[in-house]
């Protein structure tokens, strides 16, 4: 794993797979709750990602009856991907857009056992097909779990990963 400072949005398009910190809240309609970070950022820049989100989730929770999805991608998942892109799941260049769950439910705070879980699904998934780049922004990097907490978990990930934090993000 290989730590970044500034936008990650930069490696938009550049990289195979941009995983954003979300939550698994999915409201009336199959609406995935993206109401933070950059969670909120990747809703408001491609408009059909909570949608196709939330109706990921609501299958994903179908089939395994849990709606921890703790690393999802479509790209990789789910059989009907590119039904999924047709209908505005966010791709460009080389780049497929994953959630990494962070938070059990609305209004929780960051659960650092979802944070390993990821981790643990993140590495499954690069080691299964072969991923050469991936970018995930910084788990708690809202302030909800102690950096101390959450480093050496994402320390496990691979040098294909790299975790971008904002220039602000409280240090040790």
């Amino acid at each position: 794993m290989i730590l970044e400072k500034g936008d990650m949005w930069d490696t938009w398009g550049e990289v195979e797979l941009f995983m954003v910190t979300a939550g698994n809240f999915v409201k009336r309609g199959d609406i995935l709750v993206m109401e933070s970070g950059i969670a909120k950022q990747a809703a408001e820049q491609f408009p059909a990602l909570q949608s196709q989100a939330g109706t990921l989730i609501r299958e994903y929770t179908r089939v395994y009856q849990t709606s921890n999805y703790v690393a999802l991608t479509p790209k990789y998942v789910h059989e009907n991907y590119d039904q999924l892109v047709m209908n505005g799941w966010p791709t460009q260049g080389l780049s497929t857009m994953g959630l990494f769950q962070v938070k059990e439910f609305f209004g929780a705070t960051d659960n650092i056992g979802l944070v390993q879980a990821g981790v643990r699904k993140l590495i499954e998934l690069i080691l299964d097909h072969d991923i050469t780049s991936v970018v995930l922004d910084y788990p708690g990097a809202g302030g909800e779990l102690p950096r101390d907490w959450v480093l050496p978990v994402i320390e496990q990930l691979p040098d294909v990963v790299h975790v971008w934090e904002q220039g602000n993000h409280v240090s040790l």
